[in-house]
């Protein structure tokens, strides 16, 4: 019989079985639970080893191994792993000021219903989690927040250069897009009331430093050249 091709942890077979896990026979079923609890008991080294992985090699050897779907599914596994430990919700206790993991259950009596409350004080393992979810929410939070702004001053070079993934991305993709600056920092002027057309929504610059890409390299230079007419019919005027 032929070995069955690895895809990751798991065998094809495996792999196969588990995505049917309900629609296998029993037999099978008892026998791929025996094979896979060798294979869950290395889960924790695993994941640190993926972690070591990307925290100590370089950047530009592991981005390329790294993409949206591996994000998802480590937000996938990591949702799992929580579900399966039952965490007890934990909050500050408002008098002490002190953690307490307290959760809230609906009983059902023989002639009405009624709620317990258990609680207790979280272990360190607890409350060294707790600890690092808040953190971990934060940071996730930041990610998407448009104010959170890289306080690194870049020249226009290291800019481009940094942007030049994301711009190939969007470019084998088909996608649209536009950098905008604030005025002066790229020498190329477009009143702000025209910069709208390029999608730029607010803000109350008089005029907007533009370096485009892609489909809006033509209204840029024509939004350019209607500001330089402007300029100069208001320098005739000013002269006569």
């Amino acid at each position: 019989m032929p070995k069955s091709k690895r895809l990751g942890i798991l065998t094809e077979t495996e792999r196969e079985r588990l995505i049917n896990y309900d629609s296998i026979a029993v037999i099978e079923r008892k026998n791929l639970n025996f094979r896979l609890k060798k294979k869950l008991s290395i889960i924790k080294d695993a994941l640190e080893d993926i972690y070591l992985m990307l925290n100590s090699l370089p950047e530009d050897t592991t981005k390329d191994y790294i993409d949206t779907e591996t994000a998802m599914r480590s937000l996938k596994a990591t949702e799992r792993i929580f579900k399966l430990l039952d965490l007890f919700p934990i909050e500050k206790n408002p008098p002490m000021g002190k953690l307490l993991a307290r959760r809230y259950n609906l009983l059902k009596f023989p002639d009405s219903n009624g709620m317990v409350d258990f609680g207790y004080k979280p272990s360190p393992e607890e409350e060294e989690l707790w600890k690092a979810v808040q953190d971990h929410t934060e940071y996730l939070k930041s990610i998407y927040d448009v104010n959170n702004v890289d306080l690194k001053l870049y020249t226009l070079q290291e800019y481009k250069e940094k942007m030049q993934p994301k711009i190939d991305s969007l470019q084998l993709s088909g996608i649209k897009y536009a950098c905008f600056t604030n005025p002066g920092m790229i020498p190329m002027g477009v009143p702000s009331e025209r910069a709208e057309e390029l999608g730029y929504v607010g803000g109350d610059t008089k005029n907007v430093g533009l370096f485009l890409n892609g489909d809006y390299h033509g209204l840029a230079r024509k939004l350019v050249a209607e500001m330089k007419e402007r300029e100069k019919k208001q320098q005739e005027e000013e002269s006569k």
